[in-house]
């Protein structure tokens, strides 16, 4: 009987041996797994991270590129028509032209889509009463004019009376100008002139 016991006792023992090293064998399996997903894992992040670093250096390329390429679209445009300017929308342009102390272009969201709007301020320098007439004319990347708005007297002799200045005076309009492009126009001729 006690050897019953004994050999019941080993073999509950082998058992539990046998149990043990399944589940040392298993861990080990389970550690060399997580290790060898670790360094697949570890090699995909370094992948990635030398293609981001190779994007982003092809990004800064592009970037000057695009830089150079504009900076020579600008100065040939701009070779084209004298007191051509690059301008943006929000920005004062100070004295643009004869009798113009400054003008302000705005591009707004309205009802029937985007509106370029403008305010000028006109001033009379000189000693004499004049009647200024100035054209803003706006134009694209290319150098075609996209878009006008006209600050006139032409018409009854109190709309002339009325468009007078005198020396000194200053006066602000403001307008809508007249816009055919989608894109926003990069360029600005503002052209000044008496009236007879």
């Amino acid at each position: 009987m006690q050897f019953d016991i004994l050999e019941a006792m080993e073999q509950r023992i082998a058992s539990q041996r046998r149990a043990i090293w399944i589940i040392v064998v298993g861990f080990l399996l389970l550690i060399a797994l997580l290790l060898y997903r670790t360094s697949l894992i570890s090699g995909h992040a370094d992948n990635l991270d030398q293609t981001r670093r190779d994007l982003l250096d092809q990004v800064a390329s592009m970037r000057a590129d695009l830089r150079n390429l504009r900076e020579r679209n600008a100065a040939l445009v701009e070779g084209r028509l004298p007191g051509l300017r690059q301008m943006e929308f929000g920005e004062i342009i100070e004295k643009p032209a004869e009798h113009v102390e400054s003008v302000l272009l705005t591009r707004t969201n309205a009802y029937e889509g985007v509106r370029y709007e403008y305010l000028a301020i006109v001033k009379n320098r000189s000693a004499e009463f004049l009647t200024p007439e100035i054209k803003i004319l706006l134009f694209n990347t290319s150098g075609y004019q996209v878009g006008s708005a006209s600050i006139s007297a032409k018409g009854s002799s109190l709309q002339r009376r009325q468009a007078l200045l005198k020396p000194g005076e200053s006066r602000t309009y403001s307008g809508v100008l007249e816009v055919n492009s989608d894109e926003p126009p990069p360029y600005l001729l503002v052209r000044a002139s008496v009236a007879e």
